[in-house]
């Protein structure tokens, strides 16, 4: 035998480097039919899992273009007790994980704030002394800069905590850092919903923000606000202010939930907004008794001298992520015995 190797007995010894090589094939054969990608962060996880253990997403409601979760189809209904129970259980767990993130999104006004402080200042210093055009003009843009910077840090850090709170909700009991993690193109997609989600409001309001700001401008333009017409205004304005805000309490419920769907599945804002639509159908005033508790929860704190809302302030966020869950037909951490490995593999029983 030409270009074989034998032993001392002259029988063939097997060739050592194409066994590891047909191994290496066959083991990363066998990966690939045993584990996945998560389609948010790339990890590799189990196949099957319907959430992924390295970012919290959920894995099984990612690819809604095929297929349908039952839960989308069927809306489940808000089991009060169990909410509140489990969102203190799952925050008092978690409570210096919990602070951390408030007392992150509190820093960016502290250091912002003084900052923009300085600059008017300066601004006013500037028309004081009837300074140059230029000058004033450079420091009204830095001012407008640093708003915006701060504007866009907020949101990428609300964001996080939005993140983090679906990933505490699910049992992960480690720090992710998912705050400062999130993708660019997920961030881009919040904060298109957060924009458009504004304009709905302000559209809502319009018809009282509209007679009391004509009223406003004739009065001060006719420097007397006995005029008739100017009173009329404000009247017609303060006897709509009520139904708009009920129009408004009600369409922020129903639409509450679209926030998720588009951090956990990465979903459309369209399809964000019609998901919530559909899971709150029937869920209305369980979901508002549960976010007006949770807020005066969460409000509580800033009577103890506003130290205490890095105590309270996400309890509100944390309990509309276990609103969501619950809603969708996700289990929290709290079913699952609370673990880190608890959720690897997890497949939910079919209906």
């Amino acid at each position: 035998m030409q270009n074989q190797l034998c032993n001392p007995r002259g029988v063939p010894t097997p060739n050592v480097s194409a066994i590891l090589l047909y191994c290496s094939v066959t083991q990363t054969a066998f990966q690939s039919r045993t584990t996945m990608n998560c389609p948010h962060c790339g990890a590799g996880i189990p196949n099957n899992s319907n959430f992924c253990t390295h970012c919290g997403a959920s894995i099984h409601l990612a690819d809604t273009s095929t297929t349908q979760s039952p839960a989308l189809c069927m809306p489940y209904k808000l089991d009060l007790g169990k909410l509140f129970s489990d969102t203190f259980e799952l925050y008092k767990r978690n409570l210096g994980t919990m602070c951390l993130v408030v007392l992150i999104l509190m820093i960016i006004p502290m250091i912002f704030g003084p900052a923009g402080s300085v600059m008017t200042f300066i601004t006013q210093m500037t028309v004081r002394q009837g300074g140059d055009d230029t000058l004033f003009a450079m420091l009204i843009a830095g001012q407008v800069c640093l708003q915006i910077l701060q504007t866009i840090l907020q949101w990428y850090i609300v964001l996080g905590i939005l993140r983090q709170c679906l990933y505490i909700a699910r049992g992960q009991t480690d720090l992710r850092m998912n705050l400062l993690s999130s993708p660019f193109s997920l961030y881009l997609k919040y904060v298109g919903f957060a924009l458009a989600f504004g304009g709905i409001q302000f559209c809502v309001m319009l018809p009282t923000i509209i007679p009391i700001s004509i009223g406003a401008a004739m009065g001060t333009f006719s420097q007397s606000f006995d005029d008739p017409v100017v009173i009329g205004l404000f009247v017609a304005g303060g006897c709509l202010a009520l139904p708009c805000y009920c129009f408004l309490i009600w369409l922020t419920t129903r639409l509450c939930l679209a926030v998720f769907f588009i951090v956990d599945q990465n979903e459309s804002i369209a399809n964000a907004i019609i998901y919530s639509w559909r899971v709150s159908s029937g869920n209305f005033w369980l979901i508002f008794i549960a976010q007006f508790v949770l807020g005066i929860c969460a409000v509580l704190g800033m009577f103890l001298c506003c130290v205490g809302i890095i105590l309270t302030g996400a309890i509100a966020v944390f309990g509309q992520a276990l609103i969501y869950l619950q809603l969708t037909g996700q289990p929290n951490g709290l079913d699952f015995g609370y673990n880190d490995k608890a959720l690897e593999g997890y497949i939910p029983a079919e209906e």
